[in-house]
């Protein structure tokens, strides 16, 4: 499958999916109205497309049909009690366990960014409830998070701030 797509982000939140090969669109998934994605990732094995919208991330089997597998709303600000808003995601780079036959902590892991929290999500089991069993952690609140990213051997995270500020 590498190279064979492209996905791209839509001003009316939905994501097409391009087939590479003659340059038409092979999938058009249906997004949030009015709301545009902020990140969209694959995993390292091909087999997950994440869209990251303020509200929910959205998982979609990342190919066709493009089943949409699961939505998961942003969590709450613990100071303010409001919902906080995703901002971006990012697979750990380690190969992915199969998940039919893997066990949880086999490296699966899908790191997201909210305006609160830094939340990293076990999906080794699938997608189901078992992986909203997720390490959250506090983050500052000083300025609004831009990018995140795994370090290349996938056990560290470094994120940036929109005040040029890096943490990790």
């Amino acid at each position: 499958m590498d190279g064979q797509y492209l996905v791209s982000g839509t001003g009316s939140g939905d994501v097409k999916v391009w087939d590479t090969g003659c340059w038409a669109e092979a999938a058009k998934l249906k997004g949030l109205r009015r709301e545009e994605p902020k990140a969209l990732v694959i995993s390292p094995a091909q087999r997950w497309l994440v869209a990251c919208y303020g509200s929910v991330l959205h998982i979609f089997q990342c190919s066709p049909p493009w089943k949409l597998i699961q939505s998961l709303p942003a969590t709450l600000d613990p100071a303010t009690k409001e919902a906080a808003e995703w901002s971006c995601i990012s697979f750990s780079p380690m190969a992915e366990v199969d998940h039919p036959g893997g066990h949880t902590g086999q490296d699966n892991h899908l790191a997201a960014f909210s305006t609160a929290h830094l939340c990293v999500m076990d999906y080794s089991g699938g997608w189901g409830h078992d992986c909203m069993a997720r390490r959250t952690r506090s983050l500052m609140q000083s300025a609004k998070p831009t990018c995140l990213a795994y370090t290349a051997c996938g056990w560290g995270v470094i994120f940036g701030f929109e005040s040029g500020q890096l943490q990790g």
